[in-house]
């Protein structure tokens, strides 16, 4: 089973991507969030296997570099 963090601050786009991942047993939504900072935390707790990312996630400072460092820290 492939575990997927979703970091989405639209609700509505997170029943979507719900409801999607829901329909395929291969896959578990097993943790959703819209603040980067939780992402960061859940992935320290959590054991997870892809991360579903808002590249407009309004927590930085709207700068891409900012956002690109963050992304960096799924890569790995």
């Amino acid at each position: 089973m492939i575990r997927i963090m979703l970091v989405e601050s639209d609700k509505l786009l997170c029943k979507e991507y719900a409801l999607e991942i829901a329909q395929d047993e291969e896959f578990a939504l097993v943790a959703v969030t819209g603040r980067q900072s939780d992402a960061i935390n859940i992935l320290t707790e959590q054991e997870v296997d892809a991360v579903i990312v808002n590249l407009e996630v309004k927590e930085t400072s709207g700068n891409y570099r900012n956002n690109k460092l963050w992304l960096g820290a799924f890569s790995a």
